[in-house]
């Protein structure tokens, strides 16, 4: 069976392309304001792409930058990624562990309580739900691990930022294979959103 695409508009901009089985009605699978967004785009040669423009009869891709606007878009989708790989995830010592924002406070909020007590343990709830104990020295190793791989993504676009001014980077293509280079993890939950939990005890609280 034949598909059909459908670009999905969004205020004269097109923000998605969706591709469905000919025969479905797309009335039955989305609201009726979200149809009334919908245009068949079916075997539009050149196809629209997400970003080009929609005047209510013809498709138009966007102005291309250049000079300082162009170098401005660079370094903001370089912001966008740094900040993609940074909250990612990374692994430690074999397992799984969140780098999103609340987790890297909680790792410092840790590390800061066995700097007071280094007898101090903590117990951590890692990416994948399990709970392990974490000594001292263990915190302190993944409060540098995580430190680390914050550090290398600022620093990455810190360098990617000069290579754009520079004139060596000129697209985001490039930039793109510059963070996927950085070892992370798929996403897992959106951004913000806080898997691990710390519980701190000293010693002679400890259950």
């Amino acid at each position: 069976m034949a598909n059909k695409t459908y670009a999905r508009v969004d205020d004269g901009i097109v923000a998605e392309l969706i591709v469905l089985d000919a025969a479905i009605n797309i009335s039955t699978l989305f609201h009726p304001s979200t149809v009334l967004q919908m245009f068949d785009v079916t075997g539009m040669d050149p196809m629209p792409e997400v970003g080009w423009a929609y005047d209510g009869s013809t498709f138009s891709p966007p102005p291309s930058l250049s000079g300082d606007e162009l170098k401005e878009d660079l370094k903001a989708h370089s912001a966008f990624r740094r900040y993609e790989v940074e909250t990612a995830g990374i692994m430690i010592g074999g397992k799984p562990a969140n780098t999103d924002r609340g987790s890297q406070a909680m790792i410092t909020s840790a590390w800061t309580t066995v700097q007071n007590d280094p007898n101090a343990t903590v117990e951590w709830k890692d990416r994948d739900g399990n709970w392990t104990t974490l000594s001292g020295q263990q915190v302190v190793q993944f409060h540098s691990a995580v430190t680390g791989h914050v550090e290398v993504c600022f620093s990455t676009e810190a360098d990617v930022s000069g290579k754009i001014d520079s004139g060596t980077v000129t697209n985001k293509d490039q930039i793109d294979l510059i963070y996927e280079a950085i070892p992370h993890l798929p996403p897992l939950a959106p951004a913000g959103t806080t898997m691990g939990r710390a519980v701190m005890r000293g010693q002679r609280a400890k259950r």
